[in-house]
């Protein structure tokens, strides 16, 4: 079919447009009309996936690294059924099932006749409300960002509207209540663990206490009552040792100052009577100088004042020996003290060096339990924190808050009636196409066969419908002759050449041996005599098939041998290739000269050209195996014979029954088979009264094609 058939047969069943297009229309008005009307929501939530320290903990910013994946778990619980249940309990989408004196009726005769109860009954309405409200719930998300786009339909504006408020708030709600519920196991699980750490404190607490009053030791500032002690003792005799050298640094000094003159003496010895008695003994030198300069040595007044100076010094000596002795006896208590010191350290080296064992192990037992301690410290503090308000991440918010445009979205009218038009259109033509083939089919033997149906047959007779017709009602009833034929061979084709011989085979070996009289030749002689002269009162060029009992069983020879013998005759013989499995007439035919039909511009070729006696053998090959754009020009009807080569009997069948313008058959058979099998095929196939003549090759050769 070409695009001239197909607008053939569009333009002549043009009427089944307007039932198309009427079906067509008629289902997008019941859309229209049947269709509920909803209404979309349409909201945007920006999820942020960032992660936030908790309010109220001092705490550095954590670093940013944004998992895509916690925006997809969002849109999950987004509609998720917790979500989708808490909006179907607040807009009540699930109390519109038996309500009312009546309803209460019904619910108490199903309880009554077995059917689910009130509560079963009512949990089934809300899980279908859900199953409603998430197939009227889309969501959607760009690769590139983080906004969430929400579709929401409802069956008016503001019930849309209200649904997606009332989604919003329950994701929301139903975020703060995931990070509630986080917030409350672990809080859980650190009352647990510090109940635990606590009682583990304790317990290894009291252990180093029984450990201290088994062995009485006494810690103080991290160190055991002997080790305190030495301590003590230490810091004690240090102090007697330093006591004990400058009492005797000084009493040195004493002993040095009294053996010296008083004025070396004085910057040695610091007393404050000393100090008195050395200013009283300076003025009264002054005075003895003075007196002695001035009145002389025997003078009275002299004599006074000498005799004051040395009760000074006397006074100072005595002064110095009584600091002296003090001395003595500070330097001997500060030896007494130093030797007791040094005998307590000594003692309590001793005392220590016995608990000393006991002591490690004391401090195995304290660093456990401040370990122990430090945990449960710890532990105490994460409590703290957890029980601080948490902030929930990933964050969502929204930043497009519900709104639903006044046209509704469904039902779609306008889209639906340009469908239904292009459905129309594509309905008639697959209507009109239908419609064809159904012709098709119906067309039997005695109709014409329509354009492009079947095979191209050009004959001289203008009625093609006849030939079906007569074709069995002219032939002779009589069963077919069955002839028993010698096999082609190669002698007979080289008997026939003149000159060198040389190895021929194919359709050529035919050709050769058809060239002069022998036993093949004359055999195919026979059988066509025979067959045109079953179909002598066909009263238009006869159309003979050739095919074989079965594959490669000589059916393209013996169509070949039959135009050579026509040709020799001087008839014009058409050769028409419909063995479309092996076409062996198309190969052999492709390196011949190519012609054109005049009327129906289809490509053939000579293999035989015309001669002086009048004889053409023109071979039409299989449809699109050979295109050729020029070549001879060839009158279309002008054939005094048609053979066509079937290839086997069930594509004869299927030629016969597609076309009916063959109008006698001739089977071919190798020997071997004998003539019951092929008459059993004859009549199963449905060709028994078409076939003339039965040609069993004698030789069990391979066939030469």
């Amino acid at each position: 079919m070409d695009i001239g058939d197909f607008y053939r047969i569009a333009a002549t069943r043009l009427r089944l447009l307007l039932p198309c297009m009427a079906l067509a229309l008629g289902l997008a008005l019941a859309y229209s009309l049947l269709t509920p009307r909803t209404y979309t929501a349409t909201m945007s939530f920006l999820v942020d996936p960032r992660e936030r320290v908790p309010v109220g903990v001092d705490a550095p910013p954590m670093p940013q690294n944004p998992d895509p994946a916690l925006v997809e778990s969002q849109l999950r619980l987004l509609t998720s059924r917790p979500v989708l249940g808490k909006v179907v309990d607040a807009q009540r989408l699930a109390d519109g099932g038996e309500t009312g004196l009546f309803g209460e009726v019904a619910v108490a005769l199903k309880s009554m006749f077995g059917g689910p109860s009130p509560d079963a009954a009512r949990d089934a309405r809300r899980e279908a409300a859900i199953d409603r409200l998430e197939k009227a719930i889309a969501v959607k998300r760009s690769e590139k960002s983080y906004v969430v786009d929400v579709d929401v339909k409802g069956p008016t504006r503001e019930k849309s509207v209200a649904l997606a408020q009332a989604l919003a708030d329950a994701f929301f709600a139903a975020q703060t209540q995931l990070s509630d519920d986080v917030v409350d196991k672990e809080r859980i699980w650190l009352e647990r663990k510090t109940r635990e750490l606590r009682a583990r404190v304790e317990q290894a607490e009291q252990q180093a206490q029984e450990y201290r009053d088994k062995n009485t030791l006494v810690v103080s500032d991290g160190r055991s009552s002997p080790e305190q002690r030495l301590k003590d003792a230490n810091t004690a005799l240090v102090a007697a040792q330093g006591k004990r050298a400058d009492a005797e640094a000084r009493y040195a000094q004493i002993k040095a100052a009294g053996s010296a003159d008083l004025a070396a003496s004085q910057s040695d010895l610091h007393s404050p009577v000393i100090e008195k008695l050395r200013s009283d003994y300076a003025a009264l030198a002054r005075d003895e100088a003075y007196a002695q300069t001035v009145l002389g040595a025997r003078h009275p007044s002299y004599l006074t004042i000498r005799t004051q100076l040395e009760s000074v010094k006397a006074q100072i000596r005595a002064e110095q020996q009584r600091i002296a002795l003090a001395t003595e006896r500070d330097v001997k208590a500060a030896r007494a003290t130093e030797q007791s010191a040094a005998a307590l350290v000594a003692s309590l080296e001793g005392a220590t060096n016995r608990v000393g064992d006991k002591r490690v192990e004391l401090n195995d037992l304290d660093h456990a339990a401040a370990a122990m301690r430090a945990t449960y410290e710890k532990a105490l503090a994460s409590l703290e924190n957890v029980r601080r308000t948490a902030v929930s991440s990933p964050l969502a918010v929204l930043i497009d808050p519900p709104v639903a445009p006044a046209a509704p979205s469904s039902p779609k009218t306008t889209a639906a009636f340009l469908i239904a038009i292009g459905a129309g259109l594509n309905l008639w033509i697959v209507a009109a196409l239908i419609a064809e083939y159904r012709e098709r089919q119906t067309r039997g033997g005695g109709h014409e066969p329509g354009p492009g149906e079947g095979f191209y047959a050009p004959v001289r007779s203008a009625s093609l419908g006849a030939a079906a017709v007569n074709a069995r009602s002219h032939r002779s009833s009589s069963n077919p002759v069955v002839f028993e034929t010698p096999d082609l061979r190669r002698a007979d084709a080289r008997s026939a050449r003149t000159g060198p011989s040389r190895e021929i085979s194919g359709p050529a070996l035919v050709a050769a041996a058809m060239r002069s009289r022998s036993p093949y030749s004359e055999a195919i002689a026979e059988i066509l005599d025979h067959a045109l002269d079953s179909l002598r009162r066909v009263e238009h060029s006869p159309f003979i098939g050739v095919a074989g009992a079965a594959p490669r069983a000589g059916a393209t020879t013996l169509a070949l041998a039959l135009a050579h013998e026509a040709c020799n005759r001087g008839d014009r013989v058409l050769l028409i290739d419909r063995c479309t499995r092996s076409p062996a007439l198309t190969d052999y035919s492709g390196d011949f000269e190519s012609a054109i039909f005049a009327r129906s511009g289809r490509p053939a070729r000579i293999i035989r050209p015309a001669r002086a006696s009048g004889g053409e053998i023109l071979v039409l090959p299989v449809e699109g195996a050979q295109d050729v754009d020029e070549g001879l020009e060839r009158d279309d009807d002008e054939f005094d014979l048609v053979l066509v080569d079937c290839g086997d009997l069930r594509a004869a069948r299927r030629l016969v029954q597609r076309t009916g313008t063959i109008d006698g058959l001739i089977a071919v058979d190798r020997a071997g088979r004998g003539g019951v099998d092929i008459f059993d095929a004859l009549a199963r196939l449905g060709l028994a009264d078409l076939c003339v003549a039965i040609v069993q090759f004698a030789s069990s050769g391979r066939a030469e094609q």
